[in-house]
């Protein structure tokens, strides 16, 4: 059985950016959104396109579309940061903008129990079909 990504993407903001590509859009600011808690608000933060492909299954052009998408709406702000090591890198930030529209939407930051719900629905599925 091969790895699975659990990606995470809200309705509404899928519908906000139909227009676009909706349900990409929503996972690409989702997966962003996320990693922005784990640094203060108005910091900028590092996110390989490696990384991101990985995590949420979007190929680099998709996020490449979403991001301007995200960008042009001013939902998103990015800055490209130079790194002795590794040349430079791009570093984003979620804004205010998008904060305010998404502030009643609930993310946890526990992952684990949000794989835990996943297993025991699909355990329940299994179960029904056998």
């Amino acid at each position: 059985m091969g790895s699975q990504n659990l990606v995470i993407w809200d309705e509404e903001i899928a519908d906000c950016f139909s227009l676009w590509g909706g349900r990409k859009i929503a996972i690409y600011f989702e997966a962003l959104r996320y990693r922005q808690q784990l640094f203060k608000q108005d910091e900028y933060f590092p996110y390989s396109a490696t990384s991101l492909e990985k995590n949420i299954g979007l190929t680099y052009k998709q996020q490449l579309h979403a991001k301007k998408v995200l960008e042009g709406s001013g939902w998103l702000e990015t800055r490209r940061k130079q790194n002795t090591k590794k040349g430079s890198a791009l570093f984003y930030r979620v804004t205010e903008l998008a904060r305010e529209a998404t502030s009643h939407i609930k993310r946890p930051r526990d992952i684990t129990e949000l794989k835990r719900e996943a297993v025991k629905n699909i355990g329940r599925f299994h179960n029904k079909r056998g």
